[in-house]
Order: structure tokens, then C-alpha cells, then sequence
């Protein structure tokens, strides 16, 4: 409600978003038809939007990304449509989304389901025996997807666990092959662009909505292997476009990476900013954290020095990914941003230029606006947290937590790193003769906890 963000659909989207049925008869689409291979998705276990399933070809070594036609069943300056541009993102909660687009196409006609026909865009990009990309082609095409996995089914299989059924080892047969792939590519990504450990949090909730647990969600080789493959497919949408809409992350200010650079001295990292490679300063600075077992709240340093990414119709590279043209293509059911490509690129496909003017016709507008909605969706995501937390601590005052010092340029602030990770805890100033030093490891006493103004008050107890 603050950010006025409603879950419900206006009559005229949902009675649009229904007209569509619930299931696509291939028959009537003038498609490649590749209904026939084992394609699955992967995804965490509560998805209930499938945008992407994949499929990798051994014998002729070319990938499949398929990503859900969109664009297919939303007309633009349809009802819609309207909807979509003004909310731009899906929400994520940990009990529930506030979707992009109506549940019946989110959740149904556009979901790439198990065992059901889907309308896909595709590229397929084939690699020579170096792992080189050597080809990428975009085709429309209908595809049924064998499998649903998440992500830890598929950390199982990989590390040789887990039972298979006929289906799981038939895609099995394509998914060892694959995974040695991304991770050659991932290795060699690496090398031009940046790393940095997750800091991303999952919350559960119980039955009535208190915060049962929260952890960092780690980086698995599922995980890896999904963001390699959609890296392929972004990177393959952004050489189709010279003006549209990019992904674009721009270098860090050099008075930022100065101060930076200051402040690292206190732990005893030196390193000289290298004005030719700023990517080069940054992996120096990680391999010094590293060896001080301080990498995870360095990382978290470097994060801040960094401009935000952000849409523009013009592109200036992504300097975070090392990529010199970049856009995103791979989430068209929870992303304005993809949708637009996906229009862009099949009018591009059709020769249909009239129609590619028309939906350019506006887009420096509409790339800001984009960026601004997906601030504000972060934010949103962000102030929830920030009120489970208090909540949570309101019923723990008096108790002792362990954290760690996260800011002391103003009000000291420990984040708890306990059983429950990353709530923030604003500290009293004294803590007698000893100053706070930043990361240093403490117990905290949670003295207050205001759920209105989301602050939870302690102290550092000093053994």
C-alpha cells in the first residue's frame, strides 16, 4: 500500500488475459515444432512462472534457450499492457508474488509447464569443439517441456546423487555435456568481469506470516549453470540491436574506488587503482580479502562503490559482466524490460519496420521509466524485510545475538548473523575504552524493537 502496488487486475485485463484459454494447439501456429525434445525447466522449488527451459543438442553442439512468448499474448496498448507498463516488475515475497501479468497468463498460457505446448522464442547457439560460440540464431517456436526441476534436484544429479526415472536420464544424457560447457564459459567470463559472493537473502515465513528462518542463498552449479546459459541468450539478443533497449552498468567513479581504496588500508589491503583496468584493481582487492578470510564483507564494499545498472536505448557496455553489449531477454513474464525486446526483435525477425519504428517511438521514456520501476520494486522487497525483522525481534528483547559491525561512520549498525541473517541493529554510541572496529565480530543485546519505524535498538556486551 505504501508504494501502491495492488495484486489485483482491472476486468478488462483478466477477461483478456482468459480469452486465451489454457492451452496452445500447435496446429494453428506457423512455428518450428520442437515439441519432440527434452527440454526442461529449472527453477527454486515455489516458482510458479516458468520463463525459460533449455535443451542442449550434443551430437551438433547447439543450446536451446527457450523463453516464453510473451509478446504473443500481450498486444501492446492493450489492457494489458497498460497494466504491465505501469508496474514494470513481478514483486517476490516470501508467501506470495505481486505478478506482472494476470495469473492467467503468468501462471498458465505463457508458463512454459511441464508436458504442455508453449509458445517460445528461441536461440539456438551452436559452439565448436573449444566451446567457442560460433553461430546464434533466434527462431519462433512451440516447445513442450519435459521436466520441472529445481534447483537442488538438479545439485543432486550433478553431484551423482538422487533417483532418475526415464526422463531425468534422458536429460541427464544432455545435461553432464552442458554443464561442462557453461562451466569453461563461466571460468573464461570471469576473467573480463567481476565475481562476488552472494549476499542475497531467502526468507521463510510460518503459517501466520512470523519469520521462521532466513539464509544467504548460495551459489550452486545449477544456479550456475541456468545463468550461464541466460547470459548466452542476453548477450546473443543485444548483437541484434544497435538502438533499443540495453542493460547497461557503467564504470565506477574514480573518486569513489579512491575512497575505497582509503578505506581499505585499515585492514591492511593496499592496492593501486590500475585506470586501464578497473576490473583488475577490484580482483587484487578480492585476492587480498580472500587471503584475510575477509571476502564475503569486502565484496560488500566494492558492491557500494559501483554505479547502478540500469536500461538505455543507446549502449555503453556492462562493466560489472565484462560484456560490450548486453541486454536482458530471458524474463519476459516478470520483466517490461523483456517484453519490449522481445517485440523489438520480432519485428526485426519479420522485416516489420513500421512496427519497429512504432514501439522505438518512445523508447528513451520509456527505458527511464523502466529503471525507476525497478528501483522501486527493490525498495518494496527491501521494506519488507525490514519490517519481518523487527517484528521478529520485538518477541526477543533482552536476548544476545552474534553479528557483526556492518557501519560506523554514523550510528554504529551490527547486522545479525545468527539464526536469523542480515537484520540490521542500531547500536548505542559507547561501548567504554574499546572502539568498534568495522566486520569485528560481537554480541549484540537487543534492547528495543519498533515495528512502525522498523528499528531494532541494542548494545555490544563485552565479555
Amino acid at each position: 500500500a505504501l508504494y501502491n502496488k495492488k495484486e489485483e487486475f482491472s476486468k478488462q485485463a483478466i477477461k483478456e488475459a482468459q480469452s486465451f484459454g489454457d492451452y496452445v494447439d500447435k496446429s494453428l501456429y506457423a512455428r518450428e515444432d520442437f515439441t519432440h525434445l527434452p527440454f526442461c525447466t529449472i527453477d527454486p522449488e515455489t516458482a510458479k512462472d516458468h520463463d525459460d527451459a533449455i535443451y542442449f543438442d550434443r551430437e551438433n553442439r547447439v543450446l536451446y534457450v527457450a523463453i516464453a512468448d510473451v509478446s504473443e499474448y500481450v498486444y501492446l496498448n492493450g489492457a494489458i499492457d497498460k497494466e504491465a507498463v505501469e508496474r514494470g516488475f513481478s514483486i517476490y515475497f516470501p508467501h506470495k508474488a505481486i505478478p506482472m501479468l494476470p495469473r492467467e497468463l503468468s501462471e498458465n498460457i505463457c508458463s512454459l509447464k511441464e508436458n504442455e505446448d508453449r509458445l517460445a522464442l528461441i536461440f539456438k547457439i551452436k559452439f565448436d569443439k573449444s566451446f567457442n560460440v560460433i553461430e546464434e540464431e533466434l527462431v519462433e517456436g512451440i516447445i513442450n517441456s519435459k521436466r520441472r526441476y529445481s534447483y537442488e534436484t538438479i545439485d543432486n544429479f550433478l553431484g551423482g546423487k538422487g533417483e532418475k526415472d526415464e526422463v531425468d536420464e534422458t536429460i541427464s544424457e544432455w545435461l553432464f555435456p552442458l554443464y561442462e560447457i557453461t562451466t569453461h564459459l563461466k571460468k573464461s567470463r570471469i576473467k573480463k568481469g567481476l565475481e562476488f559472493l552472494s549476499d542475497e537473502i531467502r526468507m521463510t515465513l510460518d503459517e501466520n506470516g512470523e519469520l521462521k528462518k532466513v539464509k544467504i542463498e548460495d551459489e550452486t552449479p545449477s544456479h550456475s549453470l541456468i545463468e550461464d546459459c541466460m547470459l548466452l541468450a542476453n548477450k546473443a539478443a543485444a548483437k541484434m540491436i544497435d538502438f533499443g533497449i540495453f542493460r547497461v552498468h557503467n564504470e565506477p567513479k574514480v573518486k569513489d574506488i579512491q575512497e575505497l581504496l582509503n578505506d581499505l588500508l585499515f585492514f591492511g589491503i593496499d592496492v593501486k587503482v590500475d585506470r586501464n583496468n578497473i576490473v583488475k584493481t577490484f580482483k587484487e582487492i578480492q585476492k587480498q580479502a580472500e587471503g584475510l578470510g575477509l571476502k564475503r564483507y569486502i565484496d560488500k564494499m566494492i558492491i557500494k562503490t559501483q554505479q547502478q545498472a540500469k536500461y538505455e536505448a543507446v549502449n555503453s557496455g556492462h562493466f560489472a559482466l565484462g560484456f560490450e553489449k548486453y541486454t536482458h531477454f530471458t524474463s519476459p513474464i516478470r520483466r517490461y524490460s523483456d517484453l519490449t525486446l522481445h517485440r523489438l526483435l520480432k519485428s526485426i525477425l519479420h522485416n516489420n519496420q513500421k512496427f519497429e519504428k512504432f514501439i522505438l517511438r518512445n523508447i528513451e521514456a520509456l527505458v527511464v521509466k523502466i529503471s525507476e520501476l525497478e528501483r522501486e520494486a527493490m525498495k518494496v522487497e527491501w521494506d519488507f524485510y525490514d519490517r519481518k525483522f523487527p517484528r521478529w525481534a520485538k518477541k526477543r528483547e533482552g536476548e544476545i545475538v552474534e553479528a557483526v559491525i556492518a557501519d560506523k561512520k554514523s550510528l554504529p549498525i551490527a547486522k545479525i548473523e545468527d539464526e536469523i541473517v542480515g537484520a540490521r541493529v542500531f547500536l548505542k554510541e559507547s561501548r567504554g575504552e574499546k572502539e568498534l572496529q568495522l566486520f569485528e565480530k560481537v554480541k549484540v543485546k537487543i534492547l528495543s524493537s519498533n515495528i512502525a519505524t522498523t528499528k531494532i535498538r541494542g548494545e555490544v556486551i563485552i565479555d
